[in-house]
């Protein structure tokens, strides 16, 4: 085999599980932020609160994944970006990495605090779809054995 065939080789046996495994850690990441939510909203604490967010979220897990990816990768993105300034501008150290790290924080604070109101969000937004669940369920039931017995 050649030299490209086993990179591409590698990068397959190793690239698909990577990706299998970076999408679960992104959908557990929203139920793992929604916990948090439920833990200070609802003084749930940590496997309860993990529960009630697993369980509260099934209906809209895509919104979750969707949260939590963009924020996933807003940080890469930040990350990235602050290394690429600091290597196009080798020459000037001193300042720069001051002036860097200061933005990247700024900057990070400002998506944490978008995060965890976008989380709050999706959390009543799960919360009023699970309560329209359970309060519509039974009707539907009575309705049907209503017309059986009809």
């Amino acid at each position: 085999m050649h030299t490209h065939q086993k990179d591409a080789f590698w990068g397959l046996l190793f690239g698909m599980p990577l990706m299998a495994l970076l999408t679960k850690h992104i959908e557990w990441s929203g139920i793992w932020n929604m916990g948090i939510v439920i833990s200070i909203l609802e003084e749930k604490h940590g496997d309860v609160a993990i529960g009630v967010s697993a369980y509260m979220s099934r209906g809209c897990r895509k919104s979750g994944f969707l949260l939590a990816f963009v924020f996933f990768a807003w940080k890469i993105a930040m990350r990235l970006s602050c290394i690429y300034y600091l290597q196009s501008h080798k020459g000037r150290i001193g300042l720069n990495v001051v002036e860097v790290i200061g933005g990247k924080v700024c900057l990070d604070c400002v998506a944490n605090f978008m995060m965890w109101v976008g989380f709050v969000v999706y959390y009543y937004d799960c919360k009023k779809r699970f309560l329209e669940k359970k309060f519509d369920a039974p009707d539907e039931t009575v309705d049907q054995t209503q017309t059986a017995q009809v």
